[in-house]
Protein backbone atom coordinates (compact mmCIF):
# COMPACT_ATOMS: atom_id res chain seq x y z
CA UNK A 1 0.00 0.00 0.00
CA UNK A 2 1.96 3.44 -1.04
CA UNK A 3 1.38 6.69 1.11
CA UNK A 4 -1.41 7.80 -1.22
CA UNK A 5 -3.58 4.58 -0.79
CA UNK A 6 -3.29 4.97 2.81
CA UNK A 7 -4.42 8.93 2.58
CA UNK A 8 -7.21 7.72 1.06
CA UNK A 9 -8.09 5.36 2.93
CA UNK A 10 -8.13 7.50 5.86
CA UNK A 11 -10.33 9.96 4.05
CA UNK A 12 -14.44 9.79 4.25
CA UNK A 13 -16.03 7.89 1.32
CA UNK A 14 -17.86 10.59 -0.97
CA UNK A 15 -20.92 8.70 -0.38
CA UNK A 16 -21.10 9.15 3.77
CA UNK A 17 -20.20 12.52 3.05
CA UNK A 18 -23.18 12.77 1.10
CA UNK A 19 -25.76 10.86 3.09
CA UNK A 20 -24.00 12.90 5.96
CA UNK A 21 -24.95 15.90 4.47
CA UNK A 22 -28.81 15.03 3.30
CA UNK A 23 -29.02 13.75 7.05
CA UNK A 24 -28.44 17.03 8.28
CA UNK A 25 -30.22 18.87 6.07
CA UNK A 26 -33.27 17.00 7.16
CA UNK A 27 -32.56 17.10 10.27
CA UNK A 28 -32.52 20.90 10.31
CA UNK A 29 -35.49 21.51 7.98
CA UNK A 30 -37.57 19.58 10.55
CA UNK A 31 -35.90 21.73 13.22
CA UNK A 32 -34.57 18.50 15.43
CA UNK A 33 -31.35 18.70 17.46
CA UNK A 34 -28.43 16.44 17.18
CA UNK A 35 -29.55 15.03 20.35
CA UNK A 36 -33.07 14.60 19.52
CA UNK A 37 -32.58 12.90 16.53
CA UNK A 38 -30.08 10.57 18.28
CA UNK A 39 -32.57 9.76 21.20
CA UNK A 40 -34.91 8.70 18.87
CA UNK A 41 -32.51 6.25 16.52
CA UNK A 42 -30.54 5.29 19.88
CA UNK A 43 -27.34 6.93 19.40
CA UNK A 44 -25.48 9.92 20.90
CA UNK A 45 -25.14 13.01 19.81
CA UNK A 46 -21.42 12.74 18.87
CA UNK A 47 -22.52 9.71 16.87
CA UNK A 48 -24.78 11.78 14.77
CA UNK A 49 -22.20 14.47 14.91
CA UNK A 50 -19.74 11.93 13.07
CA UNK A 51 -22.75 10.96 10.72
CA UNK A 52 -23.44 14.18 9.62
CA UNK A 53 -19.62 14.80 8.62
CA UNK A 54 -19.16 11.58 7.24
CA UNK A 55 -16.06 10.52 8.91
CA UNK A 56 -18.08 7.84 10.58
CA UNK A 57 -20.86 5.47 8.29
CA UNK A 58 -24.13 4.49 8.73
CA UNK A 59 -25.14 1.58 8.28
CA UNK A 60 -28.36 0.12 6.87
CA UNK A 61 -30.41 -0.60 9.87
CA UNK A 62 -29.18 2.89 11.21
CA UNK A 63 -30.03 4.36 7.93
CA UNK A 64 -33.69 2.96 7.70
CA UNK A 65 -34.65 4.40 11.30
CA UNK A 66 -32.93 8.09 10.62
CA UNK A 67 -35.59 7.61 7.56
CA UNK A 68 -38.26 6.35 9.20
CA UNK A 69 -37.69 9.44 12.10
CA UNK A 70 -37.12 12.15 9.53
CA UNK A 71 -40.03 10.81 7.26
CA UNK A 72 -37.93 10.84 4.18
CA UNK A 73 -37.73 7.34 1.90
CA UNK A 74 -34.39 6.06 2.16
CA UNK A 75 -33.47 6.24 -1.61
CA UNK A 76 -33.95 10.67 -0.29
CA UNK A 77 -30.49 10.01 0.77
CA UNK A 78 -28.82 9.26 -2.59
CA UNK A 79 -30.28 11.67 -4.55
CA UNK A 80 -27.94 13.64 -6.15
CA UNK A 81 -25.59 11.11 -5.71
CA UNK A 82 -25.06 9.47 -9.80
CA UNK A 83 -21.77 10.11 -10.73
CA UNK A 84 -19.32 7.07 -10.31
CA UNK A 85 -16.49 10.11 -10.24
CA UNK A 86 -18.13 12.10 -7.67
CA UNK A 87 -17.85 9.09 -5.69
CA UNK A 88 -14.34 7.98 -6.21
CA UNK A 89 -12.93 11.55 -6.04
CA UNK A 90 -14.39 13.45 -3.81
CA UNK A 91 -11.74 16.18 -3.18
CA UNK A 92 -12.04 17.53 -6.97
CA UNK A 93 -11.37 21.16 -7.54
CA UNK A 94 -14.68 23.34 -6.64
CA UNK A 95 -15.72 20.20 -3.86
CA UNK A 96 -15.38 22.33 -1.30
CA UNK A 97 -18.22 20.70 0.62
CA UNK A 98 -16.54 17.82 0.79
CA UNK A 99 -13.02 18.96 1.85
CA UNK A 100 -14.67 21.00 4.46
CA UNK A 101 -16.65 18.18 5.65
CA UNK A 102 -13.88 15.86 6.16
CA UNK A 103 -11.54 15.56 8.95
CA UNK A 104 -8.18 17.49 7.72
CA UNK A 105 -10.57 20.11 6.05
CA UNK A 106 -11.87 21.07 9.82
CA UNK A 107 -8.32 20.67 11.14
CA UNK A 108 -6.74 22.90 8.16
CA UNK A 109 -10.10 25.23 8.65
CA UNK A 110 -9.48 25.76 12.43
CA UNK A 111 -5.83 25.87 12.15
CA UNK A 112 -5.98 28.70 9.48
CA UNK A 113 -8.35 31.16 11.49
CA UNK A 114 -6.17 31.17 14.00
CA UNK A 115 -3.44 32.76 12.24
CA UNK A 116 -2.77 36.50 11.90
CA UNK A 117 -3.94 38.06 8.96
CA UNK A 118 -0.46 38.73 7.35
CA UNK A 119 0.56 34.59 7.77
CA UNK A 120 -2.99 33.69 6.75
CA UNK A 121 -1.47 35.66 3.28
CA UNK A 122 1.75 33.79 3.25
CA UNK A 123 -0.24 30.37 3.15
CA UNK A 124 -2.27 31.19 0.39
CA UNK A 125 0.71 32.86 -1.65
CA UNK A 126 2.19 29.25 -1.03
CA UNK A 127 -0.83 27.44 -1.74
CA UNK A 128 -1.00 29.44 -4.86
CA UNK A 129 2.67 28.95 -5.57
CA UNK A 130 2.14 24.82 -5.53
CA UNK A 131 -0.77 25.22 -7.46
CA UNK A 132 0.85 26.74 -10.10
CA UNK A 133 4.09 24.52 -9.98
CA UNK A 134 1.43 21.17 -10.10
CA UNK A 135 -0.06 22.57 -13.44
CA UNK A 136 2.78 23.77 -14.94
CA UNK A 137 4.34 21.25 -17.63
CA UNK A 138 7.18 18.98 -16.10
Amino acid sequence: MTDEDVKTANMPHATDLHVGDVVRKRRKELKFSQAELAKAVGLTFQQIQKYERGSNRISASKLYEIAHFLNIPIAYFFDGLSSDEEVRAPFQEGNTDAFLASVEGQSLANAFVKLTPAKRKGVMSLVRAILADERSPS
